[in-house]
């Protein structure tokens, strides 16, 4: 039987070891190379933010699995839109937190780490961000194959024919229904 190590969720920083993580598929390429090439200079420039699981606090550690997160905005559907306020209404988007890659290695899948970091996501934005910034969604652009994995972490899929035929259709979940 595998054991888990035991692991922190913080920051990335310069110097963690972005090498070893390994996603099992090559579909994934993208995230790891993510990883690898923009994550630390991302996350400097305030482009997106990352937070990596590792296996210490100390710079250099081993990355098990990260999410890196920005700003964005949600257009949605007249059924799925918020009914108050109502002159919120007349503007197209709402504003949202975006989650733009999320990675697990494949050593600790199964652990339930993805649910781990969709949870504190979701903590961070409600406790760090709406109390000083509009933000009434979390978001993300979903793989096909990774719908049920955040259907069962509560996001809903964008209703409509084009995003539910899309690669990576938009999903989401409204933050003030949880919050309130």
């Amino acid at each position: 039987m595998l054991t888990v190590p035991e692991l922190f969720l913080r920051e990335i920083r310069l110097g963690d070891d972005t090498k070893k993580l390994s996603l099992g598929n090559e579909a994934y390429t993208p995230l790891k190379t993510f990883l690898k090439k923009d994550a630390w200079q991302f996350h400097e420039e305030n482009i997106a933010k990352t937070y990596v699981y590792v296996d210490s606090m100390e710079s250099g550690a081993r990355i098990f699995g990260y999410i890196s997160i920005i700003c964005s905005a949600i257009e949605l559907c007249d059924g799925q839109r918020p009914e108050e306020p109502v002159r919120a209404n007349a503007y197209p988007a709402y504003p949202a937190v975006k989650i733009v890659r999320l990675a697990i290695d494949k050593s600790i899948r199964g652990n339930k780490f993805g649910e781990q970091v969709i949870d504190w996501v979701i903590a961070h934005v409600i406790d760090n961000i709406m109390p000083h910034v509009g933000c009434r969604f979390l978001i993300v652009d979903s793989k096909q194959e990774s719908i049920g994995f955040y259907e069962k972490c509560g996001f809903t899929l964008v209703d409509s024919e084009t995003n539910r035929l899309a690669a990576n259709p938009m999903m989401f979940i409204d933050l003030h229904m949880l919050h309130s």
